[in-house]
């Protein structure tokens, strides 16, 4: 990607256009290198920036390119039609047979196919943009597709697919119903009548023998909260995970131990060499407080700016949906380095841009 980028600098006449959109990552891509000065092992430092360096550079083209049409429709059109075919080639790839034979004790590792944890909150992404269309009047026969799309989330058996799905849609509907008149209790009912409808279609699925592991998982992950029931050895290994983050961040609360250095700790402590499974933990413990900021502001940035066109823009509410459910899912996972993360910070700011052209007037 980046050789195919350098190749389009050199033969067209593109102009790069400096906004807040590339500054933002350029501070953070610069804070990743700065932190070889400190950091416990700095090539992983160096190579975390040059990660993001890599791509902040077509991130740029990407963006030069989106921002000439008048919204990002287009963009999320891309992301919906090609997460539906994602979805299909899954669906025969694992094989009908195996995905209706699901249950509790079924293993949730294919082979071959990407990790499950990111193919089931894509399948989960993608029936939250229809859903959002579906409200607008649009895509509504493609929303069929929500089918086998479910079928993918059950076989990922993630958690995290799961909060995004249920959150994300009662998000999604309480937010258009906020913009209608405060006078008129008919879009209360509403959302609480869709309320009931999302919660008797949970506890459907819950039931199915598809959904058991998943359950199962859940379960795990709500006694951990609650300290009653037991734990499964996945949860209790991740927050594990976490507390060594936690606690390096008690010991380096400023600047951390430099980017990517967490898995130091955690090869002393667990004999793994990996990542905390929890951008919070792995930012505080690589990067401290400042990191913190330096990665958060990006998203924090934007989500207040379209708090500001949430009333006259429709695409506004599906940004500040995404946009939430990316801050609290970042708990189970590490996003700071993944390209897909700056493609979505693209669209972000991308929206903001269009918004702030249509609506002069809001500041």
């Amino acid at each position: 990607m980046f050789i195919c980028t350098l190749l389009f600098l050199v033969s067209t006449n593109y102009t790069f256009e400096f906004g807040i959109f590339h500054l933002m990552i350029f501070q953070f891509t610069l804070f990743c290198y700065a932190t070889a000065f400190w950091a416990l092992g700095y090539i992983y430092a160096i190579n975390k920036g040059n990660t993001l360096f890599f791509i902040f550079i077509a991130m740029s083209i990407f963006y030069s390119y989106y921002k000439k049409l008048p919204g990002v429709d287009k963009l999320m059109e891309i992301v919906l039609y090609s997460g539906y075919t994602f979805i299909i080639y899954a669906v025969f790839f694992i094989g009908v047979g195996r995905i209706a034979s699901m249950n509790a004790d079924s293993s949730r590792y294919v082979s071959g196919l990407a990790n499950l944890n990111t193919v089931g909150m894509l399948a989960a992404t993608t029936i939250l943009i229809n859903f959002y269309y579906f409200l607008e009047g649009k895509f509504r026969r493609l929303f069929l597709l929500a089918i086998p799309a479910l079928s993918i989330i059950a076989v990922s058996q993630s958690r995290k697919a799961i909060f995004m799905l249920v959150i994300g849609t009662l998000l999604l509907y309480l937010l258009k119903n906020l913009r209608m008149k405060k006078d008129n209790l008919l879009p209360v009912l509403r959302f609480f009548f869709f309320l009931m409808l999302v919660i008797a279609a949970f506890a459907f699925l819950a039931q199915t023998d598809m959904f058991a592991g998943t359950m199962n998982r859940l379960d795990g992950l709500i006694a951990s909260l609650t300290g009653e029931g037991s734990v499964d050895s996945s949860t209790s290994k991740r927050e594990f995970m976490r507390q060594v983050g936690w606690i390096q961040f008690s010991r380096t609360p400023l600047l951390g131990i430099g980017i990517g250095c967490a898995r130091i700790q955690l090869n002393k402590a667990m004999d793994i060499d990996g990542y905390l499974h929890c951008n919070y933990a792995e930012l505080a413990a690589d990067g401290g407080i400042v990191g913190l900021i330096s990665y958060y502001i990006m998203f924090l940035y934007v989500l207040f700016k379209e708090f500001k066109y949430f009333k006259v823009d429709n695409m506004a509410f599906l940004m500040v949906t995404l946009i939430f459910i990316r801050l609290v899912t970042d708990w189970g996972m590490v996003s700071y380095y993944n390209k897909s993360t700056y493609f979505w910070l693209m669209i972000y700011y991308l929206h903001l841009r269009s918004c702030q052209i249509k609506y002069p007037h809001i500041k």
